[in-house]
């Protein structure tokens, strides 16, 4: 199973974190990490779902980063994103 980070947690995040979290075996993953500097009521109450953490502790790697935040907003998340990619990391950008 495979950890995805979901880094932006505003409405496209919610939307795409809703559905991984409702389907968490059936899309291969263990867990979702939702990472947002400034979370919504909508991205706390996701975090309180099975699954999900909301700002971990990044310590390794994970298998898929999923960046869903506006251009202008990714100058400021870059210098974060360091820890969660490694070489076998599929990033995707929304």
């Amino acid at each position: 199973m495979t950890i995805a980070a979901l880094v932006g947690v505003g409405r496209m995040g919610q939307a795409m974190a809703r559905g991984w979290l409702e389907n968490l075996s059936d899309a291969g993953l263990s867990d979702v990490w939702l990472i947002d500097p400034a979370p919504n009521d909508g991205a706390v109450a996701l975090g309180e779902m099975e699954g999900a953490v909301l700002n971990p502790d990044v310590g390794a790697p994970v298998g898929i980063v999923v960046l869903a935040v506006k251009p202008q907003a990714f100058r400021t998340i870059a210098p974060n994103l360091s820890s969660l990619i490694g070489p076998d990391t599929l990033v995707v950008s929304v």
